[in-house]
């Protein structure tokens, strides 16, 4: 097993990335000049046929190399050092070749396991082993997850993420759980729950003490926040402008040092030592601003993962408590029963770790002829492919399509990863800067706007307007939901009014001002919709299974109901 090279695998996958991404193809590259020369003068049709064809031609290379064992191991072995977990297009081919392989042996699998656990020896090798391991697990979940499994395997996981705050590793966590006796083996002997609670804690003491370690002049800036609120990794504004005011006075001090020794500078020119100080001040300040952002979104990140692993995963499936959002409040909802978005417990919060294009619809619409200006933000926590927007609820939403917002003439969207917005499935530029210059990241905060005045919608990143408006198509009298779609891995944090503004627009209206006044059985619809709830006080509502226990427990991450609490406690022993 030390010997895992195979003759064209690494050169074979950057060719399908390459390809996919409409680059250079690397096989032809000693001819590059000739052939471009040659694309040039073909039509454009020709040119993309061709290329689809290397596509096939370069997949169907690794199909052959994987239907051999000593192939598969050594596909996985490269994977391990050239996966690119921060583009989509790379983890959705890995994704593809898993799934169209020839099915593995448990040797195979196994042998598989213990090459990456010899890989995975840096950050990048830890990441990308763990996926691998999570795409794995959710693929062959039952005998075949077993033989990849290991003791070893479990103890890196669990120590990615702890050490390294991992979120991939425990992704595979929640993977290698869809097989029932590895995910009793990971309760009972690792301990499992305890551990997420032990990193949720560690992420509270973190927070309240973000980038004061290195200078305990700042440590006074921090305030404890509550265990129980849903944004507690988040610094609230007033921290932000505290901590700066703390750093201003550090770099002060600083500044007054640095004065008493000006003369070893051997400054020449009049104001030069000044302007030296007020650079050195700015650059400091927005470095540590810069890296306390990445930090905080690092660990709203994690735990929001954490969070909803130890409900939805690791725990006794029962319902002891349903809360759902305050009467009066908007929150984003699945599309369709077989969504896998994660939520959270405030539905303001979104996820998706799943490989498919998942989109969420807001509880509240706007009517087309309600009039006024209506806005909603969306605090981008990672930087991949997102579209945001608007759509009614005739808008084709497909998650094995690949359709999203946008993608039809029943709504329009903002594309966060090309900075441009989709309409009736076409691409639109801004205005303004024709898409130039202008990209978003994480940490963005997009704001939507629909304008009933001007019958238009706008787009505005961080508070700015870059020209991404358009005018709305014309559609009969049926309400505007707010709606987004997210590829694999990514999250955001909805903001409809409930919370102050990231950036003030004037004028406008918050998607909560447009809810009807309370009424006790619209809220009761509205949490049948949500949660699937099962009312288990009626008389007669009994187990689906045993017809002798009230039927008030709900399976996860199924969510399947109806059932009572012994009979699910049967099931996870299962």
């Amino acid at each position: 097993m030390n010997n895992i090279e195979y003759p064209g695998v690494q050169l074979t996958w950057k060719r399908i990335l390459a390809i996919a991404q409409d680059q250079p193809d690397p096989i032809v590259a000693k001819d590059g000049f000739q052939d471009h020369e040659i694309e040039q003068e073909e039509p454009q049709e020709q040119a993309a046929f061709y290329r689809i064809q290397c596509m096939n031609k370069a997949l169907q290379s690794i199909y052959t190399i994987t239907s051999q064992d000593h192939g598969y191991i050594a596909f996985m072995a490269t994977m391990a050092t050239e996966l690119k977990f921060g583009c989509p297009i790379s983890m959705a081919f890995l994704k593809h070749v898993i799934d169209f392989s020839e099915i593995p042996t448990k040797k195979t699998l196994k042998n598989v396991t213990h090459v990456l656990l010899n890989k995975a020896t840096t950050t990048q090798t830890k990441i990308n082993a763990t996926i691998i391991w999570s795409m794995l697990a959710q693929k062959f979940a039952g005998s075949l997850t077993e033989a990849i499994w290991t003791d070893e395997l479990g103890n890196m996981l669990i120590q990615c993420l702890h050490e390294d705050n991992n979120v991939y590793s425990l992704l595979a966590l929640e993977s290698f759980a869809l097989t029932g006796t590895l995910k009793r083996h990971l309760m009972d002997r690792f301990f499992i729950a305890r551990v997420l609670q032990q990193s949720i804690d560690r992420i509270n003491e973190e927070s309240r003490c973000l980038m004061v370690k290195q200078s305990p002049l700042l440590a006074s800036s921090f305030e404890p926040i509550a265990a129980n609120s849903p944004n507690l990794t988040l610094v609230s504004i007033k921290h932000h402008v505290r901590l700066y005011k703390e750093l201003k006075s550090a770099f002060k001090l600083c500044k007054t040092k640095l004065t008493r020794q000006k003369k070893l500078f051997k400054i020449t020119q009049n104001g030069s030592y000044k302007t030296l100080c007020n650079e050195i001040e700015k650059i400091t300040v927005q470095t540590h601003k810069r890296e306390n952002a990445t930090s905080i979104l690092d660990a709203k990140k994690l735990y929001f993962c954490l969070d909803w692993s130890l409900n939805n995963v690791f725990i006794k499936p029962v319902m002891t408590d349903i809360s759902i959002p305050q009467p009066q409040k908007t929150c984003m909802q699945p599309i369709d029963e077989n969504s896998h978005c994660k939520f959270s417990r405030d539905h303001l919060q979104v996820r998706n770790d799943t490989f498919f294009f998942e989109s969420v619809r807001a509880t509240t619409g706007i009517a087309c002829n309600a009039g006024g200006k209506w806005y909603y933000e969306v605090h981008l926590l990672t930087d991949g492919i997102m579209q945001i927007g608007w759509a009614t609820t005739k808008c084709l939403l497909s998650s094995l399509e690949g359709s999203g917002v946008g993608d039809d003439r029943n709504g329009f969207a903002f594309d966060t990863h090309r900075c441009a917005m989709w309409a009736a499935g076409e691409l639109h530029l801004s205005c303004t800067t024709g898409g130039a210059q202008v990209k978003c990241k994480a940490d963005d905060v997009l704001g939507c706007l629909l304008d009933l005045n001007q019958n238009s919608c706008a787009f505005y990143i961080n508070g700015r307007d870059y020209g991404f408006s358009m005018a709305l198509p014309a559609q009969p009298a049926v309400p505007y939901y707010p709606t987004i779609s997210l590829t694999g891995h990514q999250h955001v944090a909805v903001n409809f009014g409930g919370q102050p503004w990231y950036y003030n627009i004037p004028g406008v209206q918050a998607i909560d001002d447009a809810l009807p006044p309370t009424d006790a059985a619209a809220i009761s619809t509205k949490k049948q919709q949500l949660y699937g709830t099962v009312e288990g006080d009626e008389e007669g509502l009994l187990c689906n299974i045993c017809y002798s226990e009230p039927a008030n427990t709900k399976l996860f991450p199924c969510e399947h109901g109806g059932f009572g609490e012994d009979c699910a406690q049967a099931f996870q022993s299962w």
